[in-house]
């Protein structure tokens, strides 16, 4: 009983938080940058269900900056990151059967202390140069973004 009361208060607490909060401070701002549109034919789209496992190879080419920005993420979701952004967060709990046990697994480990912060995260060196290569492809984007809006 004592599980579940906790469980639920954490969900509401968490769900109660500003949809602005980032995780650990280092997730991509909507803000910042204009986020097209999702590419129809993306894996994160098409499919019902994601699997926990990711294809490190995969290509990264045809990916819009807010489907590289959820694949990022999606690293994180795997090592049961409750992110603080509800957009995220419902994207994850929606499409990933494991999330939440993956969530409530770590926060029961911890005194009910859910995982937000990524900085926490220990990255296989696998997973640690697909962040990498996300993120220049993401700052390739942003600048040029510049370019475009300099340009007006």
């Amino acid at each position: 009983m004592k599980k579940v009361l906790l469980s639920l208060s954490m969900l509401l607490m968490l769900t109660a938080c500003n949809n602005t909060g980032k995780s650990g401070g280092d997730s991509l701002a909507e803000e910042e940058v204009d986020i097209e549109e999702f590419n129809p034919h993306s894996f994160l789209m098409t499919q019902d269900k994601l699997s926990d496992k990711i294809d490190f190879d995969m290509d990264l080419s045809d990916m819009t900056y807010q489907e590289l920005r959820l694949l990022k993420n999606y690293v994180y979701a795997t090592k049961g990151v409750w992110f603080m952004e509800a957009e995220v967060n419902s994207f994850f709990s929606t499409k990933c059967d494991w999330y939440y046990d993956r969530c409530n697994a770590y926060a029961e480990q911890h005194d009910w202390e859910p995982l937000t912060d990524i900085s926490k995260v220990k990255l296989s060196d696998e997973e640690q140069a697909f962040i990498v290569k996300i993120d220049a492809l993401t700052v390739e984007m942003e600048k040029r973004r510049e370019i475009k809006r300099d340009d007006l």
